[in-house]
């Protein structure tokens, strides 16, 4: 198959319909993602696939994140036409897990939704981020009375770095003579624990 890409706008959105000389009209379907905060280290992603609602033959998205790891587990595809969460029976999924250090993280994924549809589709997923610039990318193939075409959706998150934050307060026990301390770390999680972290407490 011939594939023809597509002329994007900003963050993907490349679904506008141009007539060429003798009435022609060059059909086209859109992808665009956005994302939204859960804590400072993970966000929560949306991919927006057909808003336009054009009769597909079919779809897929390779989709891949750096500086950060999807959470296999979460994600979610969502048939915005008819309100309803897809059955993963439904379609396939190729996890790419190169480089991930979390259990249920990859790194990225092609979702292949093989069946004819005219609706709009949303995939729903979380990202465990690191602190820095974080590149999120989708490549979305889709076919139009046999003809495959392609479009591109970028989105772009930066984590800045901040001290990690630590206080300490105690309170006085008097049955005992006695202070119980509390020492919260990273309180409002301004900053990304690692694994080795450790804290020395000195009672003069």
């Amino acid at each position: 198959q011939t594939v023809e890409p597509q002329v994007d706008t900003p963050n993907g959105g490349g679904g506008n319909e141009g007539g060429g000389e003798g009435g022609e009209t060059d059909v086209t379907s859109s992808v665009s993602k956005n994302n939204e905060k859960i804590t400072n280290f993970k966000r929560r992603w949306f991919i927006d696939i057909n808003k336009e609602k054009r009769s597909l033959d079919k779809w897929w998205v390779q989709d891949t994140i750096t500086n950060g790891e999807i959470m296999k587990s979460t994600l979610v595809l969502k048939n915005v036409t008819k309100g309803q969460t897809v059955d993963p029976s439904d379609y396939t999924v190729t996890w790419t897990d190169t480089n991930a250090a979390l259990e249920d993280g990859a790194t990225g994924f092609k979702l292949e939704y093989n069946k004819a549809t005219s609706d709009q589709f949303q995939m729903i997923y979380e990202v465990v981020i690191k602190r820095g610039p974080v590149y999120n990318t989708a490549n979305y193939h889709y076919t139009i009375e046999g003809k495959e075409k392609e479009s591109d959706a970028d989105d772009y998150y930066n984590q800045s770095s901040a001290e990690m934050s630590i206080t300490k307060s105690g309170k006085f026990i008097p049955a005992g003579a006695e202070v119980e301390w509390t020492v919260k770390v990273n309180e409002r999680e301004t900053s990304d624990k690692g694994d080795n972290g450790i804290i020395t407490d000195t009672i003069p």
